[in-house]
């Protein structure tokens, strides 16, 4: 009896790589929230939409198998106090996230210097 080990595979006529252990991260991003957005580094995470003052819409190059995925996000070096991120909305192609911040009592949204979003499910 033979034993094959293999930690990705990719469709023999091409295409993306995938990780073959269930419960690890299928995409990620590390975002230069202000100004003209830029991602710093991503995985599986085709492009990024800035959908206005501290919301960020992260579009996915290999889409879920359903819109049942789990995100987390965060930021770092954020300008106002107490910030606040939130998972707006996850379905198989995108997830949507928002930062805010408290200033002089008010909650308000805000462009974060470093974003986050980890992605988790299963890929289609």
């Amino acid at each position: 009896m033979s034993t094959i080990g293999a930690d990705y595979v990719r469709p023999s006529a091409g295409g993306t790589a995938r990780a073959l252990v269930r419960g690890t991260v299928a995409a990620w991003a590390n975002l230069n929230g202000t100004g003209i957005i830029a991602l710093r580094d991503s995985l599986n995470i085709s492009s990024v939409v800035d959908a206005g003052t501290g919301s960020y819409r992260y579009q996915l190059a290999s889409v879920m198998a359903n819109d049942n995925g789990s995100a987390t996000a965060g930021t770092f070096a954020f300008a106002m106090p107490s910030p606040t991120v939130t998972v707006q909305a996850i379905t198989a192609t995108q997830v949507a996230v928002t930062h805010r911040g408290t200033t002089a009592g008010s909650d308000t949204l805000a462009d974060a210097l470093i974003a986050t979003v980890n992605i988790m499910g299963d890929l289609a």
